[in-house]
């Protein structure tokens, strides 16, 4: 059986989660939130992300923050973006 992967070898996986706070959609339908990052290892590179939402537009809203940053040298960056958009 042969299996091509879609990533590098030299690619991680990096899962952050967390508790939504109330009643959301989030929340009934995952019970957390999460947020998956695949990145080169040497680097840093973002090379894909999901995160746990509901509707496919919000994620590739999400997404888009990250995808094509270095989530240590973008890291203000990202921050900012998250916080006024």
């Amino acid at each position: 059986m042969s299996y091509k992967a879609e990533y590098p070898e030299n690619s991680i996986l990096v899962v952050g989660n967390s508790q939504t706070t109330g009643f959301n959609p989030i929340n009934q339908q995952f019970g957390a939130f999460f947020i998956t990052f695949v990145l080169v290892r040497e680097t840093a590179e973002i090379l894909d992300c999901s995160v746990s939402v509901t509707l496919e537009t919000t994620a590739r809203f999400i997404r888009g923050f990250f995808m094509g940053r270095n989530l240590v040298q973008d890291e203000v960056f990202i921050v900012s973006q998250v916080q006024s958009r």
